[in-house]
């Protein structure tokens, strides 16, 4: 195949299990089988030719045709996946597939995030949204068991105009670590018009 050069085409067809295996040569090889199509009829496809420097046809069986058109999904999770994989070392089988659903549910999430913010500011890489999910649910872990989200809500104040961005409710909320510090007066974080001379290291505030 390599000697009729890119574009060459073979397959088997089992009549009897109504099955077809293409093989088709590109920049490489690639194999694939189909219960519902074959490599014919044969349609062109635009490749970029180093050696002329230009694009030009080249034959292209009808099952890769196909699914070129519809692989877009799934080849994206894959990739995503395989960018940052969760590594889970085990004799159970399971885990594996644990942390191949987490891995997808990541990713599905980071999809959403940007789909929901486009535009809106810059958003997160990948990996530092995995990052930046990390620290958020290893804050969630800590010590009090009456902590629940649910509660937050008696906390939350209305301010109408706060000078600085306030941490994250994770940050806030989780009741460890905030030791009030006093230090040289300062505007108060949360308003335009105290000033206090109390500080807190976790928050930065």
């Amino acid at each position: 195949m390599k000697k009729r050069g890119r574009g060459a085409i073979a397959q088997v067809v089992s009549r009897e299990h109504n099955i077809a295996v293409v093989k088709w040569f590109d920049n490489k090889f690639v194999l694939a089988a189909s219960t519902y199509v074959e490599a014919h009829p044969v349609q062109n496809v635009m490749r970029y030719k180093k050696e002329e420097k230009k694009k030009d046809p080249v034959t292209c069986p009808n099952l890769i045709k196909h699914y070129n058109g519809n692989m877009g999904g799934v080849d994206l999770a894959d990739m995503l996946v395989t960018l940052y994989r969760t590594e889970l070392k085990g004799h159970r089988w399971y885990l594996v597939l644990f942390s191949q659903i987490l891995d997808i549910c990541i990713n599905n999430f980071w999809l959403l995030y940007r789909h929901e913010n486009s535009g809106k500011q810059k958003l997160l890489p990948l990996k530092k949204f995995r990052v930046a999910l990390f620290r958020q649910l290893r804050l969630f872990e800590r010590s009090s068991s009456n902590l629940q989200p649910v509660a937050f809500s008696k906390f939350v104040r209305k301010v109408k105009t706060p000078i600085a961005k306030r941490p994250d409710d994770a940050t806030r909320y989780d009741l460890t670590g905030h030791l009030p510090t006093f230090m040289t007066k300062d505007r108060c974080r949360n308003c335009t018009k105290h000033q206090t001379k109390c500080f807190c290291p976790k928050c930065n505030a």
